[in-house]
């Protein structure tokens, strides 16, 4: 822990035949302890999807002079369970045998022999995350606590904690609402794909069940950026049932954009036609 020094001065003086005292301010110094472990944790991903494995490195390093005992504890994000059998240890570049166990969502890990000093060791270990996670839940944090302990019974921690967070993925942050609309003439279904993620959501599929005997006359993909119409060949449609499967041409596609600092991204889909007699 660090250690908290106090400072004050004080001087003394004469004037005629008095003499006078004054302090100064009290001034605190905070001496840091050295800790000779440290410790640093990443994600092989960058952001996470419903259902998908994340792959975490941790590496940890005796900087110090004596050997050293080493306990890990892993908090793992809510709507995410730890991948059995994926732990492995590395230490200097020699796998060495682990245990560990699963408590209240935390992942406890102890080394089974010492740290010698300038040993370096690699941890890796997979996650889960929930197929059915909270749809609100757009970023999970894993934080990381390591406590070592010398021979001669002194403890130390490797402070600050480390901690990783993954963003979602945006293309599992869209929101569809539809609707029609009707004037005399015509039929149109709107389709709205809003975008609450931090990328743009690219290479979406799109499937709807229009009314059977629906005549389509156009597709149309609005964005900030422009529009997109796009031709019969870029779209399935099916007759008999109204389903619409849209796109389905290499030459076409369907993205939504970033959202911004004030709202999601949004892309328009509007589908115009008439209901056969």
């Amino acid at each position: 822990m660090p250690n908290i020094i106090h400072n004050q001065a004080e001087v003394t003086y004469h004037y005629e035949q008095s003499v006078g005292n004054i302090r100064s301010n009290i001034v605190e110094t905070i001496i840091e302890d050295r800790q000779p472990i440290k410790a640093h944790m990443t994600s092989l991903q960058s952001a996470f999807n419903p259902g998908e494995v994340i792959t975490y490195l941790i590496q940890i390093e005796n900087t110090g002079a004596d050997p050293l005992s080493v306990t890990m504890k892993v908090c793992l994000p809510i709507g995410s369970a730890y991948l059995l059998g994926s732990l492995k240890v590395f230490i200097n570049s020699v796998e060495t045998p682990i245990t560990s166990n699963v408590e209240a969502n935390i992942l406890c890990v102890t080394l089974p022999k010492n740290m010698s000093p300038q040993d370096k060791g690699i941890i890796l270990y997979c996650m889960k995350v929930d197929p059915n996670i909270d749809p609100c839940i757009c970023a999970i944090t894993s934080s990381l606590y390591i406590t070592a302990h010398s021979e001669d019974g002194s403890t130390f921690t490797a402070e600050p904690p480390a901690s990783v967070t993954l963003l979602k993925e945006t293309a599992s942050q869209l929101v569809l609402c539809g609707q029609w609309t009707q004037d005399y003439r015509t039929l149109t279904y709107t389709i709205q794909l809003l975008n609450y993620g931090n990328q743009e959501a690219s290479h979406i599929t799109l499937m709807d069940w229009l009314p059977i005997s629906f005549n389509i006359h156009q597709v149309i993909a609005e964005t900030n950026e422009g529009q997109v119409i796009y031709q019969p060949d870029q779209y399935q449609y099916h007759h008999s049932n109204g389903m619409i499967l849209l796109p389905n041409a290499n030459t076409a596609s369907l993205n939504v954009p970033a959202a911004t600092l004030t709202s999601p991204g949004r892309t328009v889909i509007k589908i115009t036609g008439t209901i056969a007699k």
